[in-house]
């Protein structure tokens, strides 16, 4: 039992270390998005 709390334990920790990369993740690929979203409005526009 002991070992595996301590497992879980050093699991959480690593994700609280990584959790403010995934968050620069994050706003990368909704940056990302947006942009193409952008391009498609005016693919759409050009369209009609």
């Amino acid at each position: 039992m002991r070992s595996i709390n301590l497992h879980r334990t050093g699991e959480a920790s690593k994700m609280k270390r990584s959790s403010r990369r995934w968050k620069k993740k994050g706003q990368m690929r909704w940056k990302w998005q947006r942009k193409r979203m952008k391009k498609e409005k005016r693919k759409r526009a050009k369209s009609r």
